[in-house]
């Protein structure tokens, strides 16, 4: 899988860890627990990229870990100025800081997944994204010029979102999996306000057994500007709500009509109707 001259011979990584090869006998192998993906020379020590991590060799012959690079890292290089960089599968590019003694992460200026699960423009021509991929999914916002990404990172309660709303004030709600709800607001100085909402003060109910645990996976403005919200596996069986400014909360149950708890997308109609499809059990 990997090759690097080293030491007056060459090391090959394998599925089943590497050997060293002096122009006549190979080795036996070491670190044969690790599916090697990736090797490198850094100050003089070898490096190696696998399932475990990112490992080097010191000059006693034992095997160290370089902090936690986690165990999707699929390559490994050194620059000429002895900076240690990696890659991976989910957050892009990281090198190694011998100061905290960590990895630091270098994202580019994109989205923080290639995966989506919702998109909205708001009042200002702005993109708003979802996307619910494990471990970077979030809320992504761009203006035009430059992205911004909320995740787990930076303040969201969780990873997994599936659905944005604008309000009248130019707000983005934004429903998760797990999360319950959380509000994006721009504010004079062009930052953004990020509140985590959640059951929004048990007005929203968690799944049965986890009230912490709520999952909204559609919302709409309607025509008034009141917010609905779809409340998906609600373990008091309200999964349907809506926020009325002028009367509070109102809510509506599996036992009035909607025909299963499974609701996984709302529709608003001219006439003000209120239709739900579900998971398995059709239309309400």
């Amino acid at each position: 899988t990997a090759l690097v001259s080293y030491d007056n011979s060459i090391a090959a990584g394998t599925v089943a860890g590497l050997t060293f090869f002096d122009g006549q006998t190979w080795s036996s192998p070491e670190q044969t627990e690790h599916q090697i993906r990736d090797l490198c020379i850094w100050k003089n020590h070898i490096v190696l990229a696998s399932n475990f991590g990112v490992y080097f060799k010191e000059s006693s012959g034992t095997w160290s870990r370089l902090a936690n690079a986690g165990s999707k890292v699929n390559h490994v290089c050194s620059t000429d100025q002895d900076e240690l960089w990696l890659g991976t599968e989910s957050e892009a590019l990281a090198f190694y800081d011998e100061d905290v003694t960590d990895w630091v992460i270098v994202a580019s200026d994109g989205p923080g997944s290639n995966t989506f699960s919702d998109l909205l423009i708001d009042n200002d021509g702005h993109l708003w994204a979802t996307s619910s991929k494990n471990p970077t999914g979030g809320v992504y916002y761009y203006n035009g010029e430059k992205w911004r990404n909320f995740n787990r990172t930076n303040g969201l309660s969780h990873y997994d979102f599936r659905t944005l709303e604008i309000d009248n004030f130019n707000r983005i709600w934004a429903g998760s999996w797990g999360g319950g709800i959380t509000m994006f607001e721009k504010m004079d100085d062009d930052s953004i306000k990020m509140t985590v909402l959640g059951a929004m003060e048990d007005n929203l109910s968690g799944i049965s057994g986890s009230p912490e645990y709520v999952v909204i996976t559609d919302l709409q403005r309607d025509a008034q500007g009141f917010m609905w919200f779809l409340n998906h596996s609600a373990g008091n069986k309200q999964v349907l709500s809506v926020y009325d400014m002028d009367i509070g909360w109102q809510y509506w149950t599996t036992t009035e009509g909607i025909r299963s708890d499974k609701t996984v997308t709302l529709e608003i109609d001219r006439f003000g109707r209120k239709w739900i499809g579900t998971a398995g059990n059709g239309l309400s």
